[in-house]
């Protein structure tokens, strides 16, 4: 069986769509099961960070329904961050017919999210080297390299694309094929969102 890295990036794209879509209208307990079981390959990843739930903790402000809902969305989406490539995802933006311009932003976007991810690894295991202690200092110590990072590799993006020429048309080749796991996971996202807007009801 295919790992998740492995799979056709334009199933994984089409499969968080229609979950992330399902999830806003499913009920508390299909919301908190979601959540649970995508914490699941998250936490195998290391990417489910105290800093990460902390965040999410905001939304406990607007009551554990809504919570639940964004804790299993921003799961998702850190999912498909964690197991796409960049290059493969926008190949797959292309190839689902969206305009050059939509894919290379959308790209961009999992891009940058992909280097502050790494970037806020780095900066956490500085501090915590470096002995630095919990609470209101520590997320000052983390936040400004963190913002100074995401500044510098935008930077380097934006020159990078105008070094590059591009004009507004982008061609990626896409060789991706769909296997069985590619039809499961879409039958299985298409399945939670047939369920959830039938139990929403």
């Amino acid at each position: 069986m295919k790992a998740l890295e492995e799979l056709d990036a334009r199933a994984k794209v089409l499969a968080t769509l229609a979950a992330g879509i399902s999830l806003l209208h499913a009920p508390r307990e299909m919301a908190l099961f979601t959540a649970v079981l995508l914490a699941i390959p998250l936490a195998r990843r290391k990417a489910l960070t105290p800093g990460f739930l902390a965040f999410s903790l905001v939304g406990l402000l607007g009551g554990v329904d809504y919570f639940l809902r964004f804790l299993a969305l921003m799961e998702l989406g850190l999912l498909l961050v964690e197991t796409t490539d960049t290059g493969e995802f926008t190949g797959a933006l292309l190839s689902l017919r969206l305009p050059s311009d939509v894919a290379l932003s959308a790209g961009l976007v999992l891009n940058g999210l992909q280097n502050l991810g790494r970037l806020y690894r780095e900066v956490s295991e500085a501090q915590a080297s470096r002995g630095a202690k919990r609470g209101i200092p520590s997320i000052k110590a983390r936040l400004v390299p963190l913002l100074v990072g995401a500044i510098l590799l935008g930077t380097e993006l934006g020159e990078a694309i105008e070094a590059r020429g591009y004009s507004g048309s982008l061609r990626l080749p896409y060789n991706a094929r769909w296997g069985a796991e590619e039809v499961l996971l879409l039958a299985f996202s298409a399945g939670l969102l047939v369920a959830s807007v039938t139990l929403g009801r």
